[in-house]
């Protein structure tokens, strides 16, 4: 099949802790599949693929390469110019413009021979179908794959299941019904036989069609949380009927308030009934599914959603999901790099997902529980690395993963703040006219700047630290 390709990309993986620090190379294959720019409401330059986010998430600058069995050993280059990560979806762009160092022919006429495939954009029944996928399972040669749809997954996740065989090299190619892709090959179930997921393509339709932006997709969603109304609860507010109680809301949400019963959910071409746990039916699958499914979100438009909610009387508010930024992400180095700052010999790091994997219990429980208080808006800096070296850690007066509360009198708002806070206490120093810093964690913690000073001499001997505040970096 001309319309599917071989894709290789080049990682590079970094500490968690020290951010600037590579610890392996790595490469890893996949699969990808043309389609039409048609697809897309934003307009990307060249010829386009789509694969999985997951395949190429830490492609080194963003670069692949792509091949098909007829260009024997070369190879064209491409670009990854969008990622929606919730969605594991990635378009890669071939411009024969660009250089390709590992192609040495036509590149114009090589894309050309590149067929595109539709993406279906009717949803998929969760009835037996039969279905097939065409890939690079293991880095072999092109190989077809014959199943059949078996599910459509949980009340949360819209990944459809199908009785199919993947293997590592399968993720990013096309699942195929009636000649026309139906979900996008993306992982499999572990320790299972024959078990295996995919993207619908409705979503990776709707999502491009209505909710574009920027060139790392960030995924809408409600901005409140919802727990199941209780018998208690409806006859303490005298309230009939079924329903679901919103008990928080992010700051940018006007329309719900804390309290609300969401009762259902109207757009152009859906009107859902919520029950109890606010969960509703869909017509695509047996098991009832949840408003957080992202497939459900998909089939809204922006702008045009209203909620149905009891608050002292039946109320209809306009509101519709949103791409919502909290504290802690996930990152990753080319879409979402980690934020970070070098300090004498420590790294401080605004937390995130990554970061938090790697805190011990007895640090996570308080830090949780602080985003928790904010609802996951407050920025919370901690302690990511302390030098082995270094001043610091010999006085084992600050450990790694502790929070920094303030800078001297200066309460820590944000990580950006941070670090200007930072910037005015070398600024001083370099002035002469402050020779400690003072941070507050669970204690205070009082310091030198000239020993701080002393230990960037030695952390900037070392080629890979990023610049430092207190010294300045040498060029090399």
């Amino acid at each position: 099949m001309n319309a599917v390709v071989h894709v290789e990309v080049f990682c590079e993986e970094f500490s968690h802790v020290e951010p600037y620090r590579k610890i392996s190379e790595e490469e890893f294959e996949g699969t990808a599949f043309g389609v039409d720019g048609s697809v897309f409401q934003h307009k990307f330059p060249g010829r386009l693929f789509l694969t999985n986010f997951h395949v190429v998430d830490n492609a080194k600058d963003k670069k692949v390469r792509i091949s098909t069995a007829w260009m024997g050993r070369g190879k064209l280059t491409g670009r990854v110019v969008h990622v929606v990560p919730y969605l594991d979806v990635a378009v890669i762009s071939v411009c024969p413009e660009d250089t390709h160092d590992w192609y040495s022919g036509d590149v114009a006429a090589a894309l050309e021979r590149i067929e595109t495939l539709p993406l279906d954009p009717r949803p998929l029944n969760s009835k037996s179908q039969k279905v097939y996928t065409v890939g690079y399972p293991m880095g072999l040669e092109l190989h077809k794959s014959v199943g059949t749809v078996a599910g459509r997954g949980t009340e949360e996740n819209d990944l459809v299941q199908f009785n199919l065989s993947l293997n590592s090299g399968n993720s990013g190619g096309p699942i195929i019904l009636n000649h026309k892709v139906v979900a996008i090959a993306s992982c499999t179930l572990e320790d299972s036989e024959g078990i295996a997921f995919g993207v619908p393509a409705t979503s990776v339709l709707a999502y491009y069609e209505k909710w574009t932006n920027g060139s790392f997709g960030k995924f809408p969603a409600w901005g409140f949380k919802t727990m199941p109304l209780t018998d208690a609860y409806a006859r303490e507010y005298s309230y009939q009927g079924t329903g679901v109680v919103v008990y928080s809301v992010a700051p940018e949400v006007t329309a719900v308030k804390v309290g609300d019963i969401l009762l259902g959910i109207d757009a152009p071409g859906v009107s859902v009934d919520l029950d109890n746990f606010g969960l509703f039916h869909d017509p695509t699958r047996d098991p009832m599914i949840s408003i957080t499914n992202s497939e459900f979100i998909m089939k809204l438009t922006p702008k045009q959603t209203s909620l149905r909610i009891w608050r002292k009387g039946f109320k209809c508010v306009k509101h519709s999901p949103q791409p919502i930024t909290l504290s802690v992400q996930q990152c990753w180095r080319e879409w979402n790099p980690p934020k970070f700052v070098v300090f004498g010999s420590i790294v401080f790091q605004k937390i995130n997902e990554s970061v938090l994997e790697e805190v011990p219990a007895s640090k996570s429980i308080p830090i949780i529980h602080q985003l928790q208080q904010s609802n996951y808006r407050k920025e919370i800096v901690c302690v990511s690395y302390l030098h082995p070296n270094g001043y610091v850690t010999s006085l084992s007066v600050l450990d790694e993963f502790d929070v920094v509360e303030k800078v001297g009198r200066v309460t820590v708002r944000s990580f950006a703040h941070f670090c200007e806070t930072l910037e005015d206490v070398a600024r001083r120093w370099k002035q002469g006219s402050q020779k400690r810093i003072c941070l507050t964690t669970d204690k205070k913690v009082w310091l030198s700047l000239d020993k701080l000073a002393q230990d960037e001499a030695m952390m900037n001997e070392d080629p890979a630290v990023p610049p430092l505040m207190l010294v300045k970096k040498r060029k090399r």
